[in-house]
């Protein structure tokens, strides 16, 4: 069985440029359509703001292999900040309370601009009028009332036995 067979030195070197053209074309063609992995890690005060998107969602605190099982459950729409990506698990921390853990990562979505806005809303300072007297000028000295005066000042402590009389030397 004959393939190829030329002795032509012009054939031979455009046959193999193009053997050689096809392969790194090949070559590269598969390194372009690789998959892209996510798993950059950013901190928690830059990292992306997503929210739960399941009814419930486990909440691991130390890794979804504790042992013990999740933790807690979190609603959905619950805003989380993202701290590292993962494949099956990501590293979120929990904008309400602060808290860090893991959650699973298909059950996050992008959260929306009303849902940030809720859950990084600082809320208001109330104020409370001051009163129009300090506390000190609210006791009035001058009142009839028997319970707020304050006993004399002659009488003995009432748990304390009487003195005792020393008899005189001169006796």
């Amino acid at each position: 069985m004959k393939i190829f067979t030329t002795r032509n030195p012009a054939v031979l070197t455009s046959i193999a440029l193009a053997l050689l053209v096809g392969v790194g074309l090949i070559g590269f063609a598969g390194c372009s359509t690789g998959r892209k992995v996510i798993s950059h890690v950013t901190s928690p005060e830059g990292g992306k703001m997503y929210a739960v998107g399941v009814e419930k969602t486990p909440f691991y605190r130390h890794g979804p292999q504790q042992g013990n099982g999740p933790d807690e459950e979190l609603p959905r729409d619950t805003v989380v900040k993202l701290i590292r990506h993962s494949f099956g698990y990501s590293k979120v921390v929990i904008a309400a309370s602060g808290q860090q853990g893991f959650v699973a990562s298909e059950d996050l979505t992008v959260a929306s601009a009303a849902l940030i806005a809720a859950a990084t809303a600082t809320p208001r300072p109330q104020i409370v009028a001051a009163p129009s007297r300090p506390k000190a000028d609210n006791f009035d000295l001058q009142s009839a009332d028997s319970s707020s005066v304050p006993p004399p000042e002659g009488l003995p402590a009432p748990d304390l036995p009487p003195p005792a009389i020393e008899p005189s030397p001169s006796e």
